[in-house]
This record gives C-alpha cells, sequence and structure tokens, in this order.
C-alpha cells in the first residue's frame, strides 16, 4: 500500500502503474488498520531508540544516514534521497553503541560514497527513469549546492572540526573512543559560520 490509499500488485507491476485499490477496498481497509495500530504500538516515547553499532567484527564499516538520525523537528523530511537531493535543512544525532575500545576513522559527506560527488558540488539531473508514480517517471532534478568551508563533528561532549576544499568528496577524521553508548552529530559551515546538515557519515574501526 501506498501513501494508504494506493495499492499494487508488485509480483505483476514492480513500475506501481495500475493502481487496484477500488477493485480491493477490502484489503485496502485491513492494511490501513494494520498501519495505524502499528504507529500506535510504536508511537513517540513508546520504545528506546535503536542504536547504531559501531566496531562490531560482523561489518567492516557502519553507514549512518539521514533517515535513520533523531530529527530536531518532524518537518522538514530528510529521510530519502529527494530530501536529501534538495538539501531539506533539519538536523539531528544518531544514538550508536561503540562495541570496542580503539582508533576510528570518520568520512563526514554531503553526498552517499556511490555518487562520487565533492561536498561543494550536486549531482546532474537525471534524464532517464526507472521507477513511476502514478504511471509518470520520476526523474531527479540537479541537487542543491551547500557551499561549505569546513566540517563539525561532535561524539558525545567532544568536537571536532576541519577545513575543506572544493573538490573534497568528505572529512576524514581519525578519533580514539571507548566502548559504550554515545550520540553522533555532524554538519557542513559556510564561510558565514551558516550550518547545514551533514547527512551521511562512514565510520571504520581501524585494525592494529
Amino acid at each position: 500500500m501506498v501513501n494508504q490509499n494506493e495499492l499494487y500488485n508488485i509480483k505483476s507491476d514492480p513500475g506501481q502503474k495500475n493502481n487496484i485499490a477500488k477493485e480491493n477496498a477490502k484489503v485496502v481497509s485491513e492494511l490501513q488498520q494494520r498501519y495505524e495500530q502499528y504507529w500506535k504500538e510504536i508511537g513517540e516515547g513508546k520504545s528506546a531508540f535503536q542504536r547504531n553499532v559501531i566496531g562490531s567484527v560482523k561489518i567492516d564499516e557502519t553507514w549512518l544516514t539521514s533517515d535513520a538520525w533523531v530529527p530536531e523537528s518532524i518537518k522538514p523530511y530528510t529521510w530519502n534521497q529527494s530530501n536529501v537531493n534538495n538539501a531539506a535543512k533539519n538536523f539531528g544525532y544518531w544514538p550508536v553503541t561503540i562495541v570496542k575500545n580503539g582508533n576510528y576513522f570518520f568520512e563526514v559527506r554531503r553526498w552517499p560514497k556511490k555518487v562520487n560527488c565533492s561536498i561543494n558540488s550536486a549531482p546532474k539531473a537525471q534524464t532517464k527513469a526507472d521507477i513511476y508514480n502514478h504511471n509518470k517517471p520520476v526523474l531527479v532534478r540537479q541537487g542543491e549546492i551547500i557551499h561549505a568551508t569546513k566540517v563539525k563533528l561532535k561524539i558525545g561532549d567532544e568536537n571536532f572540526e576541519k577545513s575543506i576544499n572544493l573538490n573534497d568528496e568528505s572529512a576524514n577524521f581519525s578519533i580514539t573512543l571507548e566502548k559504550g553508548d554515545t550520540e553522533i552529530q555532524a554538519w557542513l559551515i559556510d564561510k558565514r559560520g551558516n550550518k547545514f546538515p551533514a547527512y551521511y557519515v562512514y565510520i571504520n574501526l581501524k585494525q592494529e
């Protein structure tokens, strides 16, 4: 179900072009009820924040993304790539658990690694679509550029800053951490001191 009133058969219609909600009103009603019940059960304050695990031997790298942070406010949304592409200005922190004492390598980014785009630039507009909404192609426009001159990273009560160049894709930090629960925040800062969100942080435990 999409937007609480659209229904698609994903197996036969992966592009979600044919809305079958009208002919399946009972299914839509049942899914709507389940949706509302779900949010009643997990509403704000009813469950602890889930913590990202850092330093586990099970994964080489931990990714922190803006869809997983605890936001300062509900809006503007920062949970999908179109929000990030439009430089939605909201801030948040990531609750994390450090598994073991050690030296950790942090990459703070405006864009995800796979985009291969510097902090002070933006991906070009899409000309071809691979997803559709209401039978129309979804094309992502060119991203908004944040003109940052430095990056700030906060881990617990400690603050770290680093100046960046125009072509830098990330600001990199090597930081010694002790195991335990903490919080991580990151910002991009322009020459006037204005803060913008850093939507991605990649973290690796340096091997001895």
